[in-house]
């Protein structure tokens, strides 16, 4: 569920999701494997970084770094292994 169609058929296609459900591949565009992705909302990138918490494979997106049930903008759980970076990390990363 966190494949937005847009992102293989907007403008330049980046990322192109084949076969049926339950079993579908997913492949970035060569020329575009390297650039920022769009199409990805908030909630997503959460989502994806339980995803990575929870160790990939087939593990949960909506526990881990994020109780993804709580609210639309869920905080950081204590103990996550990857998360979003909030307005305060994003300016420490760009400027120390």
């Amino acid at each position: 569920g966190l494949y937005n169609p847009n992102m293989g058929s907007a403008g330049d296609p980046l990322i192109v999701r084949s076969g049926v459900g339950g079993s579908f591949t997913y492949r970035t565009i060569v020329s575009f494997a390297n650039h920022p992705i769009a199409w990805v909302r908030a909630d997503d990138a959460r989502r994806y970084c339980n995803w990575l918490h929870n160790g990939k494979g087939r593990g949960s997106t909506e526990f881990g770094a994020y109780d993804m049930s709580t609210s639309d903008a869920p905080p950081r759980s204590p103990g996550a292994l990857v998360w979003v970076p909030d307005g305060f990390e994003w300016d420490k990363a760009a400027f120390y």
